[in-house]
């Protein structure tokens, strides 16, 4: 409908132009070559400006006003067929059969909700982007229209809202079309959860698999092109910028997972190749690189427990942390201060046992693989060094109070083979 709407308003813009620019040739008049009298000069020049003011009077309507009374009757059809399929995608798919009233069918009866609701948005982007591009080619029909040919200078674009009911048509679909897109993303955002419980995919899954469509539609279509002009209250909903922040923001709430963090890394590189600018990139990529960084320091954490009771050192860590928080603060009251090897697990038999146990796990270390729980490789190799670097850091600050007189209290400390220095590079290796 909207390309036979622009064909119309091309052929009646050109009959139109036509109609009043039309001069009929006189071919008698050469012919007779008759000298005039006096009298016929003078009723001629009466009777010629009575033809002026009447030419002047049927002029004064131009080729767009006739133009725009031609296609005022394709505009209501047209506004009502586009509207009624915006309302018919706009819907939730629990509010509608599988068919339509005008008998399109608007979804499987197997496929996904998930899916469906991203179809349906997915639609409305391209309805959009389709009554951008027949609205700038139509406007630019339309000026072309009353310019004359020795006009050569480009005076900008006109406002046909009121002059052309096709136009104000498109426009007014247009508004309605991003609403419908605007709050069919909304509702999409907000049922993330619902829809990991129902298929298992993670919200971040479901946030790119839409961003990734919408980025097609966007560079596939024209109307989003740099010089299509977007009426202003809908520029901003149509951009790659809101569409890719409303559903990071969403999806990126419930990340639980590394690979989530890398399937929403994965969106915003897609959207930045369909126009997302580099300022709103750099800031969708802080906020999730902060949810990276916390979702790392849980999964260290996790795995440094694991490792810690395989190599040994899980016992006397743990009674070395009882221990320093139950120690005085130097300086207030020194005879109530428990030295190391009198504390409840940290005797000389227990410490020795544990680092001996420890320096075994030195020659193939415990640090687990995680290429079950973070497929990107580079994650990995992160995560397993930071897990290296807390078993190192809890080993020196073992080392420096078993050596320390004032505060380990242990009579012979030849067991420590290894300096922290040493532990880090084979634990690391």
């Amino acid at each position: 409908m909207l390309a036979f709407s622009f064909r119309a308003l091309s052929v009646e813009g050109h009959l139109a132009k036509g109609l009043l620019e039309y001069e009929p040739q006189d071919e008698e008049r050469d012919a007779e070559q008759k000298e005039d009298t006096p009298e016929q000069h003078d009723s001629e020049q009466l009777g010629g400006s009575d033809m002026m003011n009447m030419t002047s009077m049927e002029k004064s309507i131009s080729s767009s006003d006739i133009l725009a009374i031609s296609m005022s009757g394709l505009a209501r059809p047209l506004k009502s067929r586009v509207l009624q399929v915006v309302a018919t995608l706009a819907r939730r798919p629990d509010e509608d059969d599988a068919e339509s009233d005008d008998g399109m069918m608007l979804h499987d009866d197997f496929e996904e909700e998930g899916a469906i609701v991203r179809s349906r948005i997915t639609h409305l982007y391209e309805i959009c982007g389709l009554l951008l591009f027949y609205k700038s080619a139509a406007e630019k029909a339309i000026q072309k229209l009353d310019k004359s040919p020795d006009d050569s200078t480009d005076d900008g674009d006109v406002d046909t809202d009121d002059l052309n009911p096709l136009i104000a048509c498109l426009i007014h679909c247009i508004r309605e079309a991003t609403n419908g897109y605007e709050a069919s993303t909304r509702a999409y955002g907000a049922m993330f959860t619902q829809l990991s419980s129902i298929t298992g995919d993670t919200e971040a899954s479901q946030a790119q698999s839409m961003l990734s469509l919408i980025a097609e539609v966007r560079l596939s279509s024209p109307g989003f092109s740099i010089d299509v002009n977007c009426p202003e209250e809908c520029r901003t909903i149509l951009s790659m910028e809101w569409v890719t922040e409303t559903l990071t923001e969403a999806a990126l709430s419930r990340c639980s997972s590394l690979d989530d963090v890398l399937a929403l890394k994965d969106s915003v590189r897609a959207a930045e190749k369909a126009g997302l600018s580099s300022t709103a990139a750099n800031k969708l990529d802080e906020s999730i690189g902060e949810k990276e960084n916390m979702l790392i320091d849980l999964l260290v954490e996790k795995e440094t427990k694991k490792v810690m009771e395989l190599c040994g050192l899980a016992s006397i860590a743990e009674a070395w942390h009882l221990w320093q928080h139950q120690q005085v603060p130097s300086g207030e009251n020194e005879s109530e201060r428990i030295i190391m090897s009198a504390y409840v697990g940290l005797s000389q038999d227990q410490v020795e046992e544990g680092i001996k146990d420890f320096y075994a796990s030195l020659y193939s270390p415990p640090l687990p693989s995680l290429e079950t729980k973070v497929k990107d490789p580079l994650l990995r190799k992160k995560a397993r060094a930071k897990i290296a670097a807390v078993i190192g850091r809890v080993y020196g600050d073992l080392h420096q109070c078993i050596t320390s007189s004032s505060d380990g209290g242990y009579d012979d400390v030849s067991f420590l083979a290894h300096t922290p220095e040493q532990v880090k590079t084979l634990f690391s290796a």
